[in-house]
């Protein structure tokens, strides 16, 4: 019987441990991976609108097959460079 108390016991600790190690984690990860999911968007605007525009920086099969992605993102990305450049 003492040794299932002190493996109860364990596994407890070891589900706490876990969840305070993910609540840290999405506490400092949050802010990180937002701004990181900003600069990979605006890369993407950059490479799909420069590659409509007839300035290929990505091989052009490649801009087509992400045009059904660009489309709805174009004047939301607008705005943001413009607020962005204030």
């Amino acid at each position: 019987m003492n040794q299932s108390w002190r493996w109860l016991l364990t596994r407890l600790r070891t589900r706490v441990a876990e969840f305070m190690y993910g609540a840290a984690m999405s506490w400092v990860m949050t802010p990180h991976m937002l701004k990181r999911r900003a600069e990979l968007e605006r890369l993407f605007m950059l490479m799909t609108t420069s590659d409509l525009m007839g300035i290929s920086l990505s091989p052009s099969p490649n801009g087509l097959r992400l045009l059904p992605f660009l489309v709805p993102q174009i004047l939301y990305w607008r705005r943001r460079l413009a607020l962005w450049d204030e």
